[in-house]
């Protein structure tokens, strides 16, 4: 195991040993999944959760399989802070918390940061027609977690959707949310919203796979002319043929594929209803100059958020929020509020 770390990280063996960190070695979120695809292929399946957890190859070998269907499995502890109560930051539209790492380590010395990642993640074919019915999954394993408030919860993009329902879900069952999140995430969809047909879904999933347009738009040509016309099931499967073609990392079978696409569609499709929340602590949105979306994130923010709430804007496109200046203006409004 010390050679596929080694080979993984781009060392001589000699400098890796069973009890050295992955991430200290200087191991990432992408090397991360790459590390479970080769430990697989070598008989140990581990998931991201046990490698955030338990980062050395010791800890690793001695780590007992979680159960996958558990939601607890859904919690990753991004950081070993023991200081006050966690912020539960909660998946964007990839399904993965790897967005979150800086934060959670610039956050280490003020409380433990936990990100809440999409069941796909664990091999747990979930479905849901709304938002609300995703989060109950979330809440359920949080609950598990830490029974009792007061609860912090963020996200950012869809996950500040996702953190808005978790919160009001808690608020109903009587339970102290102290604070929310919300880095620029549309909480109902625009006016003019069409509802997202299952093909037009997974031509998006394609789309993100490929960060070169020419690649995209040829994969998409191989879809056929045909591809919209075709039932569900035929449209998952020519859509995981092609993405197996350029694997995902961490997802190495068909099989992975498959789940992870259904829960692509599915929050892609899902309902967003005015649900009015309102929680006993603070309520806060960061919002971008994104000029494409900047009215529907904050209407829909007016609407939603009942108790007190402000609205912090920060310069920056939506996509790159987590990223250069926009990162540091964000990191500091957390900073501030949780300290």
């Amino acid at each position: 195991h010390v050679q596929v770390w080694a080979a993984l990280l781009g060392l001589p063996v000699d400098k890796v040993s069973v009890t050295a960190n992955f991430f200290e070695l200087g191991g990432n979120s992408i090397l991360l999944l790459r590390l479970i695809s080769s430990l697989a292929k070598v008989g140990i399946k581990r998931t991201i959760k046990q490698v955030y957890e338990q980062p050395t190859i010791r800890g690793l070998v001695n780590a007992g399989l979680s159960t996958v269907n558990s939601s607890s499995e859904c919690l990753i502890y991004l950081n070993q802070s023991s200081q006050g109560s966690p912020l539960y930051l909660f998946h964007p539209v990839g399904g993965r918390v790897n967005c979150y790492d800086r934060l959670a380590s610039d956050l280490a010395g003020i409380c433990p940061v936990i990100g809440v990642q999409a069941p796909f993640n664990f091999g747990h074919d979930r479905q849901f027609k709304s938002i609300a019915d995703l989060a109950k999954f979330y809440v359920s394993a949080i609950k598990l977690n830490q029974p009792q408030g007061p609860y912090k919860l963020g996200g950012y993009s869809i996950g500040g959707l996702i953190a808005q329902q978790a919160a009001r879900l808690l608020s109903e069952q009587g339970e102290n949310v102290e604070y929310l999140i919300n880095i620029d995430g549309a909480l109902l969809y625009p006016a003019n919203h069409k509802p997202r047909q299952n093909h037009q879904c997974l031509e998006l999933a394609l789309e993100g796979r490929f960060e070169d347009a020419a690649q995209s738009s040829n994969a998409k040509a191989r879809l056929g002319d045909d591809f919209k016309d075709k039932d569900y099931s035929a449209q998952l499967d020519l859509v995981a043929d092609l993405l197996m073609q350029t694997p995902m990392d961490g997802l190495d079978d068909k099989a992975a594929v498959l789940v992870a696409l259904r829960f692509f569609v599915d929050l892609a499709k899902a309902d967003r209803p005015l649900t009015p929340t309102s929680i006993s602590g603070q309520s806060v949105l960061v919002l971008s100059s994104d000029e494409r979306i900047q009215d529907v994130v904050r209407s829909s923010w007016q609407q939603s958020i009942t108790s007190d709430s402000r609205v912090v804007e920060v310069q920056g496109m939506h996509e790159t929020l987590l990223e250069g200046s926009s990162y540091d203006y964000i990191l500091a409004v957390l900073r501030r509020d949780l300290k």
